[in-house]
């Protein structure tokens, strides 16, 4: 990882140095680069991970509709070797211009090296690290480790490529939450319609939990997805505007009495929940994900599993946005 991008983020104030310093040891015990973590730890959205990783190795980042025009057929068209070699992503070709994205800062050298070589010249697209490995294993139809395949699922579900085999990592990719966020987001990609992708979250939380809600957020209103076609206002559950800005899973114990409505009258046997606000275009609600625990202290992977879903669908409801805008 460049020390630029590093540098960057430290003067645009979007890193303190102890967050840094944090996320540079959490890379050296775990693996992968410094944009994959500060993802992964949600300390940064991924549309501005990639925006100031590509100011910093000089190139225009790449936007979701460039990554949306994606095609197998189109990049493979471009020699694979020398694609690994340049770490090219090939998009589309124009004539002698071939439009690629990468990670590497571009040369003069490069580009002299392209030309001698194809006799074609290329257009550079900045795309981070954690992106090129992503869409590198789509290319090659390669196995991904189910960390990797884990965020593919959580970003980009249309990447998603097969997880690694091996003795090695047969606990790793047994992993059952592993397994239930890719099906969850492979079934969320197939769904064209906002409403679609709430049921089958709906669905895939009520085989996992025993008590699991889920809500859609329109304005001050929320109306429970299923049979009984519960509505409540935000205002009728006290504090919970205060929770809706929070973008992650959190634990509420314990549970206030107002809101007694969210999972029905089992809540009143209810000793804490688990609350996910779902967000689309960055800030606004569309969403509430709700787990019941008849016990006080909840499981802390029973907090990330929500996390996980509330990130898979809030990715699928901005594809279906940007579908909807590029038609």
């Amino acid at each position: 990882m460049n020390d630029r991008f590093a540098q960057m983020l430290l003067s645009q104030g979007l890193l303190e140095r102890s967050q840094l310093g944090m996320l540079r040891q959490r890379a050296k015990l775990l693996g992968g680069e410094l944009d994959r973590h500060l993802i992964e730890m949600g300390l940064l959205g991924v549309e501005k991970v990639i925006k100031i990783y590509a100011e910093s190795i000089a190139l225009r980042a790449a936007s979701p509709l460039d990554l949306d025009s994606l095609e197998h057929s189109s990049s493979s068209a471009f020699p694979q070797r020398l694609a690994a070699r340049w770490r090219f992503i090939p998009m589309r070709q124009n004539g002698l211009l071939w439009e690629v994205l990468t990670d590497r800062a571009a040369t003069p050298d490069l580009h002299m090296e392209v030309e001698r070589t194809l006799g074609l010249k290329v257009s550079l697209l900045g795309i981070p690290p954690f992106l090129y490995e992503i869409l590198w294993a789509w290319l090659q139809q390669q196995s991904q480790d189910s960390d990797l395949a884990l965020l593919t699922a959580r970003l980009y579900p249309r990447f998603i490529a097969r997880l690694k085999t091996g003795r090695s990592q047969s606990e790793t990719n047994d992993d059952p939450s592993v397994k239930n966020v890719l099906s969850l987001s492979l079934k969320l990609a197939q769904c064209r319609q906002a409403d679609g992708c709430l049921v089958e979250v709906k669905t895939h939380l009520e085989k996992q939990y025993a008590q699991a809600a889920v809500w859609r957020v329109s304005g001050e209103a929320l109306f429970r997805c299923g049979g009984d076609k519960t509505a409540l206002t935000i205002s009728q559950l006290e504090g919970l505007s205060t929770w809706l800005e929070h973008h992650s899973a959190k634990v509420i114990n314990p549970v206030p009495q107002t809101w007694c409505s969210l999972l029905g009258d089992s809540i009143r046997d209810q000793k804490s929940l688990v609350i996910r606000p779902v967000g689309i275009a960055k800030k606004r609600i569309v969403a509430l994900l709700v787990l019941g625990s008849e016990h006080l202290v909840l499981n802390e992977r029973t907090r990330a599993d929500l996390d996980d879903i509330g990130r898979s669908l809030s990715s699928a409801l901005e594809q279906q946005l940007r579908e909807r805008s590029a038609s």
